[in-house]
């Protein structure tokens, strides 16, 4: 009974989107707004000015890797100061995810990842993110970073067969607007990853020498246009289905009992997720 109250109470306040709103992120946080992450110095940062530079470890959705902080750190840069402006970004999005490469003869190796599921097998999917870099300045021995994002099958808990990938080679320090496209497998989830690596020596053993090596991601989106996509109103009424539990999450992709504020929900039952606005 409660669960049918829950439908027509969202059933009658939900209202259609626009064809541009109107997909579901198949990404978790990804626009790195959910609570509980967590990020402090490394005690070993103890020399400026790394010794002001937060290192995430625990990332709601993701996994995280520097391969130890000696190569580097991931961190948030949080708060009012750093809200959008309304064009690229919403205003209420304070949050960016960004990766500080070693600053003295590093070997950086940075990724975050996370497995994204319930994908439809053979659907087209559209992978969207904000990006921008700084491929850092040179002192000694000088190849390339490498920057960039792969999708790839799912391989027990690790990356399989590559999907697509792209390596940028041009700096950009400005947030940018990245979209590719991809067939979603089988098995209906793949392993996404973005990264920051600079893992080159020399002839003599040494790591590359550079300074201010960084990244900076925000909005990381998986979505189709695909498919039936209904209204809400019709979606709503269409999964009252007792088989499977009604589930409710906020756009940070964390579950909620009940709608707390005005805004966009995913209304969540099965396999099918429907955007409704409360």
């Amino acid at each position: 009974m409660k669960k049918l109250l829950l439908l027509a109470a969202l059933a009658a306040s939900s209202m259609a989107v626009s064809a541009q709103d109107d997909v579901v992120n198949m990404v978790v946080n990804g626009n790195f707004e959910a609570p509980g992450y967590e990020q402090a110095v490394p005690g070993e940062y103890t020399w400026s000015p790394v010794d002001t530079w937060e290192a995430l470890s625990v990332l709601p959705g993701w996994t995280l890797s520097t391969g130890g902080v000696w190569n580097g750190v991931i961190s948030l840069i949080t708060g009012e100061d750093n809200a959008g402006d309304g064009d690229l970004r919403p205003e209420e999005d304070t949050n960016t995810l960004l990766f500080r490469g070693y600053v003295n003869n590093g070997w950086t190796d940075i990724t975050a990842s996370q497995i994204v599921k319930n994908l439809v097998p053979g659907r087209k999917y559209t992978l969207d993110f904000l990006l921008a870099e700084s491929q850092g300045q040179a002192e000694k021995w000088t190849p390339e970073p490498n920057y960039g994002y792969k999708v790839s099958e799912v391989d027990g808990d690790k990356a399989g067969k590559e999907i697509v990938a792209k390596t940028f080679t041009e700096q950009n320090v400005d947030l940018e607007l990245y979209s590719d496209e991809f067939i979603a497998p089988a098995d209906g989830q793949v392993y996404l990853t973005f990264y920051l690596a600079n893992k080159y020596y020399d002839d003599e053993g040494r790591g590359n020498y550079k300074t201010d090596l960084w990244m900076e991601l925000d909005l990381v989106r998986i979505y189709s246009e695909e498919g039936d996509e209904e209204a809400p109103d019709s979606a709503v009424a269409g999964i009252i289905n007792d088989a499977a539990p009604v589930e409710l999450y906020n756009l940070q992709g964390v579950r909620v009992n009940k709608a707390d504020a005005k805004g966009i929900y995913i209304l969540k039952q099965g396999n099918k997720s429907t955007k409704v606005i409360l």
